[in-house]
């Protein structure tokens, strides 16, 4: 029996993917989704994830699922793994379903939804009148899965519960010696850069040191506070600022931070509490 029926259904799917616009794959993703649900509402996240990037396909749905009506399916399709044995899973929470690949980039849904039921897509259960492409399940798989859930049918229609789906350990923030460790997770069109160090952790180690002040380290530069907005950081100069997303930024007011010191994603950022 299904764990979970959503109060409200929604006729909504969204697409993040790293195919972009330039090719046919999004479209036929569209396409392959109207003709099983035309009534179906598509929303487009994003198809401009870096190629392959799990982890920057991650972040970008932690950041944007939970903006959507409840009983939005949400489908995921990055997927360098195409064709080998990772798996697809349905994981279905108290308000959403995400279709993907089981290869990681549900992993802050892991930590941010409370509850959800797991299955892994059993290809037994999928009626197909042709066989799927080896380089493109999310046209044959996928997206057939999406518009058949928001259409109303169940998980158990086309998987077997699990009780876990993959989740990667994404550059962990730490604390040692009075410094807050961590790294550059996300690069946005801006060249903001965007760190793993949440506002909640920053604030639990003030408590937990009892200092204010600090330095903010990025590359060779360093950053002695934040500011409360973009339009307070001087222009054209490094500042740091707690975003809309709940992490430590680092950007340029009307400049690229990422060009401008030369990072990449996985480059260290620290927090140093100073003795006040």
């Amino acid at each position: 029996m299904e764990k979970f029926k959503h109060k409200l259904k929604s006729p909504v799917i969204s697409l993040l993917t790293d195919f972009g616009t330039r090719d046919y794959f999004v479209g036929t993703m569209k396409g392959v989704i109207l003709s099983i649900y035309p009534e179906a509402k598509i929303v487009d996240i994003t198809h401009e994830v870096s190629p392959f990037n799990i982890m920057e396909a991650a972040f970008i749905l932690k950041n944007s699922y939970n903006y959507f009506p409840e009983g939005t399916v949400h489908l995921v399709v990055v997927d360098p793994g195409v064709g080998s044995e990772r798996g697809i899973v349905i994981v279905k929470s108290r308000k959403y379903t995400f279709v993907a690949p089981d290869n990681g980039v549900l992993t802050y849904i892991y930590f941010t939804e409370e509850e959800f039921s797991i299955y892994r897509l059993n290809e037994k259960k999928i009626l197909s009148e042709q066989p799927a492409s080896r380089t493109f399940h999310g046209r044959d798989i996928m997206a057939p899965i999406a518009a058949r859930l928001a259409k109303g049918e169940t998980p158990e229609e086309f998987g077997d519960p699990i009780d876990r789906f993959k989740v990667f350990n994404f550059y962990p923030s730490s604390f040692q010696k009075g410094t807050i460790n961590g790294a550059i997770i996300y690069i946005d069109k801006f060249g903001n850069l965007i760190s793993n160090i949440s506002e909640d952790f920053f604030d639990r180690m003030c408590t937990r040191t009892g200092r204010k002040k600090i330095k903010i380290k990025c590359g060779d530069h360093e950053v002695s506070d934040t500011v409360p907005s973009y339009s307070k950081g001087k222009k054209n100069a490094i500042s740091a600022i707690w975003a809309s997303h709940g992490n430590l930024e680092i950007f340029v007011r009307e400049g690229n931070a990422s060009k401008k010191l030369k990072i990449k994603t996985g480059d260290k950022v620290t927090i140093s509490f100073i003795r006040n």
